[in-house]
């Protein structure tokens, strides 16, 4: 999916109303909250910030490349998301919740960006905050999901969470040193998966008939060209390990 051919395919047949629906998660190894507590033995450091969202300027190979995907999947879900709004289908994007408090002024989440404040603004999209922790999760894990076309995406979520919440799970390495203990967050739990289910099947009956048009509307065209610009002027911030624009330094 990081590949612009292919990423260009899948927004062709977007526009042209040929995918009804899409939930996505970008990757949030570059944006988590835990590469702010230092694991002793183990080179982990914050590699983004609220003031640099795309990514530091001096980065190892290792981490350019690893923001690099991160920024073309991050962008790519936008701009398919931006499509499924304007020609009234379904998208969901899922990430961390945004952190919290004066002490993460500066940490970096998706929801901060611009283009992804644009994107809540539509008239179709909804901004949804649940704890994996209240539907199966060992963690409580805050996360966020904006949802495009659902009339109410947090009434359905809330059908199937628990009032209970899971306590949490540490920060670091295993007891067997091979693994992250975030490593069990990644995967959804069940409950969770159910309730997203849930948003799109409720959603498809709301719709009672789905037609796909070959061609999208003025309108659906003009909202996707304006969202085009600001993501234009986005990827010119982005620094020059992963801007073929930028100058190299």
């Amino acid at each position: 999916m990081a590949r612009r051919d292919v990423q260009q395919r899948w927004l062709e047949m977007m526009a042209m109303g040929y995918v009804l629906a899409f939930f996505a998660g970008p990757p949030c190894e570059t944006y988590s909250r835990a590469r702010a507590n230092e694991i002793t033995g183990i080179n982990i450091r914050p590699i983004r910030s609220a003031t640099y969202p795309w990514g530091f300027g001096s980065l190892s190979l290792r981490e350019a490349a690893q923001v690099l995907i991160g920024n073309i999947l991050v962008l790519f879900v936008l701009q398919a998301a931006a499509i499924q709004a304007a020609i009234g289908h379904f998208a969901c994007i899922e990430h961390p919740a945004e952190p919290i408090g004066p002490a993460h002024q500066d940490s970096v989440s998706i929801w901060k960006l611009p283009l992804m404040h644009q994107l809540c603004r539509h008239s179709r999209a909804q901004l949804c905050t649940v704890e994996q922790g209240r539907y199966g999760a060992p963690s409580p894990k805050p996360t966020s999901f904006v949802f495009v076309g659902p009339a109410s995406p947090s009434t359905t979520l809330k059908k199937h969470a628990s009032k209970h919440c899971a306590r949490g799970t540490t920060i670091g390495l295993s007891e067997d040193g091979k693994s992250f203990q975030t490593a069990k967050l990644k995967e959804y739990p069940q409950g969770l998966c159910y309730a997203l289910t849930d948003v799109l099947k409720t959603w498809i009956t709301e719709q009672g008939q789905i037609v796909a048009a070959e061609e999208p509307t003025s309108v659906a065209l003009q909202y996707v060209e304006a969202f085009k610009q600001s993501l234009d002027v986005q990827t010119e911030r982005m620094g020059p390990d992963f801007n073929p624009a930028a100058q190299a330094i």
